[in-house]
């Protein structure tokens, strides 16, 4: 009888093990690459040493979406906050059109190279469309201009805000902090910023969720419903969204102290920072630009 139980655990075993080897060809791992085919050892090969590695694993970690690691292109995190300082004092300090479209035009040919082209013609629109509402409020009277004038000062805010997008559309979590860390910011300030960028999106999608879940219902969220019967709004949608806010909030909390606040240590990075020269061009046309407003401002 003991024999005849260890043969038969072998064969089960042996049987599992040839199920498992089967089940792989085809499968896709983790990070989205095809696996080895039938025949595949049962131990770990490879490609699951190298889906596994530190900088395999930490890919995820986009700010909000990022491709894979070969065919992603973007400005190193330092000169992208070094630039977005620059963006900012070239706007807001000269006041020209001419530069704010100069600095626009910048920030879309730098997403198309960074494979965001929708998201440049996005952005690109969008200004578009409140310069004109602008320009067409002013032309229209005294009564629509200052609507006018505050959609003047919104669309100044687009090539800082452009930049910022394409900034967190390319550039891991990881790498930000980083980056952050090298320009002497405390941990504590790191770790509240990169989980802060993570509250937007994360709330955007628990909205999503809820509106969803009102739609299995039959209940539509359209601006209708909404003056019609403001307080089915409140119920049917605030009360579990901020429900949910309270708990991803707290889930933060934790994530704030997992990645450990509380230490004194300085941080690595498991992505590799390298200055490129496509780097030094984009901070060299930020300091033309910002030095530009500042010597109009003060000749003129």
């Amino acid at each position: 009888p003991t024999e005849t139980f260890k043969k038969s655990t072998a064969v089960r075993r042996g049987s599992a093990c040839e199920r498992r080897c089967a089940g792989r060809k085809g499968s896709r791992n983790v990070e989205g690459t095809l696996d080895r085919g039938e025949g595949a050892p049962c131990v770990m090969g490879i490609d699951e040493r190298e889906s596994a590695s530190p900088s395999a694993s930490a890919r995820g970690g986009a700010l909000l979406f990022a491709g894979g690691e070969k065919s992603r292109r973007r400005v190193d995190p330092r000169a992208a906050l070094v630039t977005l300082v620059l963006l900012n004092v070239a706007v807001f300090v000269s006041g020209a059109k001419a530069v704010e479209l100069i600095a626009v035009a910048a920030d879309a040919l730098l997403m198309m190279w960074c494979h965001r082209g929708r998201l440049a013609c996005a952005w690109v629109a969008a200004y578009a469309v409140i310069s004109l509402i602008s320009l067409a409020c002013i032309l229209g009277g005294p009564f629509f201009m200052p609507v006018g004038a505050c959609l003047l000062m919104l669309a100044r805010l687009f090539p800082t805000a452009m930049f910022a997008a394409a900034l967190i559309s390319t550039t891991y979590l990881g790498e930000l902090a980083f980056a952050l860390q090298s320009f002497g910011l405390t941990g504590r300030m790191t770790v509240a910023v990169c989980v802060g960028l993570r509250f937007f999106p994360t709330i955007a999608r628990e909205a999503r969720a809820v509106r969803e879940a009102m739609l299995t219902r039959g209940i539509r969220l359209t601006p209708a419903a909404i003056v019609t019967n403001p307080v089915g709004l409140l119920e049917n949608f605030m009360v579990p969204y901020i429900h949910r806010i309270s708990l991803v909030a707290d889930e933060l909390g934790d994530a704030v102290m997992a990645r450990g606040v509380e230490t004194s240590r300085p941080r690595t990075s498991y992505h590799e920072l390298r200055v490129t020269p496509l780097d030094g061009v984009v901070v060299a046309v930020a300091v033309l630009l910002a030095v530009a407003a500042v010597a109009g401002k003060v000749l003129l």
